[in-house]
């Protein structure tokens, strides 16, 4: 995985004119992965799962045409020296997971399927599960006190929700209807069943989903 990593920031250092950048830089961004994500991103590329294209970018397996590639770092003039993407990094660790593991029961897998970062569906379309990914393990708590509370009132669908991310997944749940929902960050996962009610309401009732 240090090695996938070098590779993305060499590449964009060369592309972007950037001075190359020190082992201590390396050794902050290895360290911040937990063992399990780095394992998962660095087996997606060797089974095929996470493709390269081009220095610092990727693609996924099983991806529909016009979507990709993403990039594992973006520009920091400031420091110049290029930024970790860290969500896609989570993203792609539960892709390669979830992927490897459903795939081949005929769950179709899709990423920004629905306005929704990770999806599981069945054959026939019909979402079953939806996965949110985030950044930082500390941010998710509130996150699901907040969709929780919409879900307990009632969501308004016509409500305005820019920069109002829960109120935003609490209208994903009720207009797509999934089973069950997991949100995701750099040391966590939280996973849900969604049990909905008349008036536009659901509770998140925390479960194992047992697709996998």
């Amino acid at each position: 995985m240090r090695e996938l990593i070098r590779g993305w920031v060499t590449a964009a250092c060369r592309e972007w004119s950037y001075p190359n950048v020190s082992e201590p830089y390396f050794d902050a961004v290895y360290e911040r992965l937990p063992v399990g994500v780095r394992t998962l991103v660095a087996s997606g590329h060797r089974d095929g799962l996470i493709k390269p294209v081009g220095g610092y970018r990727f693609t996924l397996q099983g991806l529909p045409p016009g979507k990709g590639p993403y990039a594992w770092v973006s520009r920091n003039v400031q420091a110049q020296a290029p930024a970790i993407n860290w969500e896609y990094l989570i993203q792609a660790a539960e892709y390669a997971r979830v992927y490897g593991t459903l795939s081949h029961k005929g769950y179709l897998i899709a990423v920004e399927d629905r306005l929704m970062d990770i999806t599981v569906s069945d054959p026939d379309g019909a979402l079953r599960w939806y996965i949110e990914v985030k950044e930082r393990a500390i941010d998710i708590p509130g996150l699901v006190d907040r969709i929780g509370t919409y879900g307990h009132e009632g969501v308004e669908l016509n409500a305005p929700d820019r920069g109002n991310d829960a109120l935003r997944k609490a209208k994903y749940l009720i207009q797509y209807r999934p089973a069950y929902l997991s949100i995701s960050a750099i040391g966590l996962r939280r996973d849900f069943q969604v049990a909905y009610a008349a008036g536009n309401r659901f509770a998140l009732i925390d479960d194992m989903v047992p697709l996998i």
